[in-house]
């Protein structure tokens, strides 16, 4: 699947490998993006969503707020570039460990070096340090913290590529910064750099 931001191409790659069985919740996911059948494993997912519903949203309810659902009655959870969205993320934190299973993952990927972007506000950006910190105090172990990105090239086609007038210009600038990153990486110091700016992360908890 190919996508004209850089970044959801490293998370669809991610997500790939991932393995959900049983009914997964996904909080402010779309169906019309296409990462749910990216998905392994057997699974039921149910989406969340806030405001007017759109067609494939199940669940309409603001995840700042206590979720209406039981206790322990989902076995997974994710959320895809919405966090940054969302101001009271601790809320989030803590109602998705009630409403998960034991053991159940809770799979999260946000941007980090990205331009605001509203929806309707753009609040926060989190690095590893955050999740480290987060999961701990409600209750969750990481099993997997992966940075995004490919280099410099693909960070500033990121943040200025929607501005390229045409789909088949932004597609070649899209591919000819992938390219000359992909070559810079070969060198440590850009590998170096490539750490310090991430275009994003993709973590994955399991609750205790």
């Amino acid at each position: 699947m190919k996508s004209t931001s850089i970044l959801r191409n490293e998370q669809y790659k991610r997500i790939k490998n991932i393995i959900l069985s049983g009914e997964v919740l996904d909080l402010g996911g779309s169906c019309s993006s296409g990462y749910h059948e990216l998905i392994g494993g057997e699974h039921k997912i149910t989406v969340v969503n806030y405001g007017d519903l759109h067609p494939g949203e199940d669940l309409n309810f603001n995840i700042e707020e206590k979720f209406p659902l039981p206790d322990k009655s989902y076995d997974h959870i994710m959320t895809l570039n919405v966090l940054e969205h969302i101001f009271d993320y601790h809320n989030v934190f803590k109602e998705s460990h009630r409403v998960l299973k034991s053991g159940g993952l809770f799979v999260i990927s946000t941007p980090f070096m990205h331009h605001v972007h509203g929806s309707p506000d753009d609040y926060h950006r989190y690095t590893k340090s955050f999740y480290i910190k987060i999961a701990a105090m409600h209750g969750f172990d990481i099993v997997s913290s992966e940075s995004l990105g490919q280099g410099l090239f693909s960070l500033v086609f990121q943040c200025v590529g929607g501005w390229i007038p045409t789909k088949a210009l932004r597609q070649m600038a899209q591919q000819l910064s992938v390219l000359i990153d992909k070559a810079l990486l070969s060198f440590k110091k850009y590998r170096e750099l490539n750490e310090r700016i991430p275009l994003g992360y993709l973590v994955i908890m399991k609750k205790r």
